[in-house]
C-alpha cells in the first residue's frame, strides 16, 4: 500500500473513531491502560492515558486507539518506539524522518501505528501522541 492510501486509511479510521466514540459514549481517561489492549505494545515510561476508544470500520471494531501525555520531548518519543517496537517483535514499515511524521509497526498480521499529536511548549511542556492498534492480538 502507498503511503498516501496508508495515510488516507489512518485518518479514516481515526475519523470513523471519532464518529462512533460520539454514539456510544467513552469511559473517562484514566491512568492506567486498558486490559484490551495490546499487551505486546510497549508503553512509554511515565506518559498518562488521556483517552481510548475503539478503532471502528465499517461500524465494526477493528482495533483501538490510545491517547497519551507525556512530559518527554516528542522525539524522544518516537526514539522509543523506534527501539522498543523490534525489542517485542514489531517489524517497523516506516521509519519517521521528523518527530510528526508517523511511525508504523507489523507483528502477526496485526498493524500499530505512532501519531504525534500534538506538541506543547511553555512552563509545562507537553507531547500527546497516538498508538492506533488495528488487527486481533
Amino acid at each position: 500500500m502507498g503511503t498516501v492510501l496508508r495515510r488516507h486509511w489512518f485518518f479514516a479510521i481515526l475519523l470513523l473513531s471519532a464518529a462512533a466514540a460520539g454514539q456510544s459514549g467513552n469511559a473517562p481517561p484514566n491512568e492506567t491502560v486498558p486490559a484490551d489492549f495490546p499487551k505486546d505494545c510497549p508503553i512509554f515510561h511515565g506518559a498518562t492515558v488521556r483517552d481510548y476508544q475503539g478503532a471502528m470500520r465499517n461500524r465494526v471494531k477493528v482495533g483501538n486507539i490510545l491517547v497519551l501525555e507525556t512530559t518527554a520531548p516528542s522525539a524522544a518519543v518516537v526514539d522509543f518506539y523506534k527501539q522498543a517496537l523490534p525489542a517485542n517483535g514489531w517489524q517497523l514499515l516506516k521509519h519517521p524522518k521528523s518527530p510528526n511524521d508517523e511511525l508504523e509497526g507489523t507483528k502477526g498480521g496485526r498493524r500499530l501505528m505512532l501519531g504525534i499529536v500534538a506538541t506543547h511548549l511553555g512552563a509545562n511542556p507537553t507531547t500527546t501522541f497516538r498508538l492506533v492498534a488495528v488487527g486481533k492480538n
